[in-house]
């Protein structure tokens, strides 16, 4: 008997076609049936929320995918001789991403794969064979059933990008691959298969909280940027995160801007308070996958600064917009936001990022957006709120000391941060290790430069 399971569970590494077909058997608890869970059930932005009303769309998926299996097999973006791969979706902002991980890890890359590109066909005939009668099936079983729909008819893909970077992976000779997408729902069964061919895998999440979509992460190295993070993962997540090491990375843009605020002499803010879009209403535009909640938020937040300008007219207020925002038009940009503010704020330089742009503010706001952790980690304050309670921030988290869900919390907050210095914002809070100064792995030309938060308060009629 346990030469047969044996033999089953060598099978069972060959493929993410031969892992998919197998599902049935899975232990309860067990990595694989973790990465099936996340097959079937985690969210995927790879398709828009109009996916689930589109009978067609597992067969559609299936054609997608017979078309890049016909196509001429893909070639990675060739660096350096090294066997460490950077993982990638598309052609995008791969430079920083790239930047990132050479920076934080100490390695040099030898390859870049973008996932989203890949194409060839990695099967033997057999396995095409049976790979085309599974995207039948599950076109069918979409075409009959809305349950699920938009995850099932995913599945074609995931099974084909994660063979197809395994097999190109192998065939690059790499050791260590540096995954840029674990919240990809396939991400975990490419490790899986990765891991199975002696590769080491790295997952490196964004700066959100795991629970969005880093709730289950199966790798040899996972990468922590934020201290909720560590919460989050020891509090909640300690079965379904699982790793060798936990490594603890400074967040994905920082190396780009942190070094201007690890200087000391920025100017005092203009600002009193600075409003963070997610740019939740372009995306509801555009039909994202929960979008229409997020919209609800932002406005929320932005009505609770109209209530306060009301009472403290004499508040600045400096709109940071969003990247899809800055695209649109800007007369109907600013409508939108006269329509809930009135002519109460001005907007930040639409050429600067949000990133470079934090001491124009004295307080930001938002609600979530991972601009929070951003703000924190350059040593800046930020208040953060919401009217549902959905579990963040974590009860006991220090993120709760600068979280409102009313009207009188978000009042009391916002005077309370205006009133005091930044340091004194930090260690009242106790934010101090979203703060640089306590990474370890900060930019070394300016490690002697730490700036301590200027001591400098406004005083606001409370």
């Amino acid at each position: 008997m346990k030469k047969l399971v044996m033999e089953q569970s060598e099978n069972l590494m060959k493929s993410a076609l031969s892992f998919v077909r197998r599902k049935s058997q899975f232990q309860e608890n067990s990595d694989e049936f973790l990465v099936w869970n996340c097959l079937l059930d985690n969210i995927s932005f790879k398709l828009d929320r109009r996916a689930e009303n589109d009978s067609f769309i597992g067969f559609k998926e299936f054609i997608r995918v017979l078309k890049r299996m016909r196509a001429k097999g893909y070639s990675p973006i060739e660096l350096t001789s090294f066997d460490t791969i950077l993982l990638y979706y598309k052609k995008g902002n791969q430079q920083l991403a790239l930047d990132y991980v050479e920076k934080s890890s100490g390695e040099k890359m030898g390859k870049i794969i973008w996932k989203g590109s890949l194409t060839g066909n990695p099967y033997s005939v057999l396995q095409s064979i049976d790979f085309f009668f599974l995207g039948l099936f599950l076109g069918l079983g979409c075409f009959i059933s809305k349950k699920n729909r938009v995850n099932r008819a995913l599945m074609l893909r995931d099974i084909y990008e994660s063979d197809a970077c395994v097999k190109l992976v192998s065939n690059l000779g790499g050791k260590k691959v540096f995954d840029f997408l674990p919240y990809e729902k396939d991400a975990n069964l490419t490790s899986y298969l990765l891991r199975q061919l002696g590769v080491s895998v790295t997952f490196i999440p964004s700066v959100n909280p795991l629970r969005d979509h880093n709730f289950t992460m199966i790798a040899d190295d996972i990468v922590l940027v934020t201290p909720y993070q560590e919460e989050e993962m020891n509090l909640l997540f300690t079965n379904t995160i699982r790793c060798n090491r936990i490594l603890k990375w400074i967040p994905e843009a920082g190396y780009t801007y942190i070094e201007r605020y690890m200087k000391t002499g920025l100017n005092s803010p203009s600002f009193e308070l600075g409003f963070y879009s997610h740019g939740s209403w372009a995306r509801n535009e555009e039909n994202h996958l929960g979008s229409a909640e997020s919209l609800k938020l932002e406005e929320w937040v932005l009505q609770n600064i109209a209530q306060l300008l009301d009472e403290l007219p004499h508040l600045k207020v400096l709109l940071f917009l969003h990247p899809k925002e800055k695209k649109m038009n800007i007369e109907s940009v600013l409508s939108y936001y006269r329509s809930v503010l009135g002519n109460r704020f001005e907007v930040a330089s639409l050429d600067q990022r949000s990133v470079d742009q934090f001491e124009k503010v004295d307080v930001g706001l938002a609600s979530y957006s991972s601009i929070v952790y951003e703000r924190l980690f350059a040593g800046y304050k930020m208040i953060v709120g919401s009217y549902t309670n959905d579990g963040f921030p974590l009860k006991g988290s220090t993120l709760t000391n600068i979280y409102f869900t009313n009207y009188a919390e978000f009042r009391n907050l916002v005077l309370d941060a205006l009133s005091a210095d930044r340091e004194l914002f930090f260690k009242k809070n106790n934010l101090s290790n979203y703060h640089f100064s306590s990474y370890t792995n900060l930019p070394k030309s300016s490690e002697e430069e730490l700036a301590i938060p200027n001591r400098a308060s406004r005083e606001v009629n409370k």
